[in-house]
């Protein structure tokens, strides 16, 4: 009974914050803002007040929270969106999404190096920081509106390709720069890494395909 005494003052401001993010997505379409800036706007707030209550959050804990949201916000881009969609535009959303992530990155690093004054090494970690896009934004915006042509289709696309590559590149980076292995080795790791994810990517859609046709919750936002 004490336990539930505690808990109503959290209980209460998560509702709080709960239906100021329903408010804060509906004026995101209604506008055609990105809906995740608009909430991290609203958690940069929340933070300011969390600092004068003794909170304190450890940065892991943020990293694990955000590689589960990442997980989720990938999987629910391509529920939406669909595999006959992107099949079409298959070509360029490789494309942007690899050789364009690793040219993004060498000219973020270049520019960084150059005009920053900052080390290669940091500044190629920052190129890789800095190079996808983030699929939130780019789904929450074209998630429910047709652009005329491919172009909806390729931008999802790549925005949902770009993150695993980051990712893999970011983990061969920090190798490399740590001195965990040659140039050859962290690339063959990037590529292993790349196949595995894409041979996984495709198994576990498929499965996921075979049993949500099958699932009949009555609501679609209970998927």
């Amino acid at each position: 009974m004490d336990f539930v005494k505690h808990m109503d003052i959290p209980i209460l401001l998560a509702s709080i914050g709960a239906l100021l993010l329903l408010l804060v997505n509906q004026g995101a379409r209604r506008w055609s803002l990105p809906a995740p800036a608009l909430f991290l706007g609203l958690g940069l707030l929340v933070n300011g007040w969390s600092h004068s209550t003794n909170v304190t959050v450890q940065i892991h804990d943020v990293a694990a929270v955000g590689s589960i949201a990442l997980v989720l916000i990938l999987f629910e881009g391509g529920f939406t969106g669909g595999f006959a969609r992107a099949r079409a535009s298959m070509g360029p959303i490789l494309g942007l999404g690899i050789i364009g992530t690793f040219v993004t990155t060498a000219a973020l690093a270049a520019a960084v190096h150059h005009f920053g004054g900052l080390p290669w090494a940091g500044s190629i970690i920052l190129g890789i920081a800095l190079a996808p896009t983030d699929p939130a934004a780019v789904f929450s915006i074209l998630g429910n509106r047709d652009v005329e042509g491919r172009s909806s289709a390729i931008i999802e696309g790549e925005s949902g390709v770009n993150d695993p590559v980051s990712i893999a590149l970011m983990a061969g980076a920090l190798a490399y720069i740590g001195g965990a292995g040659s140039v050859v080795h962290v690339g063959t790791e990037l590529a292993g890494d790349l196949v595995v994810g894409l041979l996984l990517g495709v198994l576990f859609g498929r499965v996921s395909a075979a049993l949500l046709v099958r699932v009949r919750l009555g609501s679609e936002s209970l998927f």
